[in-house]
């Protein structure tokens, strides 16, 4: 949970930096429609909406776990996503899960990243 909350200040502070910096060098961030792999396809990913100061992205984990050998991990929480536009602001919201590995040096590097979006709320009844 500790590493999670810290990639999430990190990318709140630094921007792509923070974000790539959690990675470990062959890490995967899963998107719709493909898999990016290793820091710099996720750096060029990443850079046009984390450079954006029209945008935030913010998650909180709400569980973790570790296996029983202390090397592997996943998070699981909910992520938010702003755009502001003029005067208004559009945002979406989802879950999602990242797996850590524990490093050489002790510390823990994302080794998978997949996040899903909620789905649109349904239109009311009678307007559709």
């Amino acid at each position: 949970m500790d590493a999670d909350v810290a990639f999430a200040q990190a990318t709140r502070d630094r921007g792509v930096d923070g974000w790539v910096d959690w990675f470990a060098d062959s890490g995967v961030q899963v998107t719709p429609g493909r898999n990016i792999v290793g820091k710099a396809a996720i750096r060029e990913a990443m850079a046009p909406a984390l450079s954006d100061s029209t945008r935030t992205l913010t998650w909180r984990p709400t569980s973790a776990e570790v296996a029983a050998a202390g090397d592997l991990g996943y998070t699981i929480g909910r992520w938010e996503r702003t755009h502001r536009v003029k005067d208004s602001t559009a945002t979406t919201r989802g879950s999602y899960v990242t797996v850590w590995r524990k490093q050489a040096d002790g510390s823990w590097k994302v080794v998978l990243d997949i996040g899903n979006s909620d789905p649109a709320p349904a239109p009311p009844v009678g307007k559709r």
